[in-house]
């Protein structure tokens, strides 16, 4: 899936590499350009992706486990509301700012 994700990128560049070049890089015969944009640009966002998902897996995980229960949720022991909050306040003492805290 990531090969996939190299390959197509994001929607706001609309450059796409296609999978032979793509594996091309991996066998190090890479246009530059190429190199520039799968090691800068592309890279970084599926290594990011990778790590928020395997983080929000933990975290299910030692949820379920302080509350032994497979079905366990966020909405139980109010992480939710408590992050909501957190945005509102971010949002209303910070001001214009707010996008640097406020994820």
């Amino acid at each position: 899936m990531s090969l996939f994700s190299i390959s197509i990128g994001g929607s706001e560049s609309g450059i796409k590499i296609e999978l032979g070049r793509v594996l091309s890089f991996l066998l190090g015969h890479a246009d530059e350009i190429d190199k520039i944009i799968i090691l800068q640009i592309r890279f970084p966002r599926i290594l990011t992706s990778i790590f928020a998902g395997g983080g929000l897996a933990v975290a299910g995980a030692i949820l379920q486990a302080i509350i032994r229960n497979p079905l366990a949720e966020p909405y139980i022991l109010g992480i939710s509301s408590g992050s909501a909050f957190g945005a509102v306040v971010s949002i209303a003492l910070i001001g214009s700012f707010s996008f640097a805290f406020t994820p």
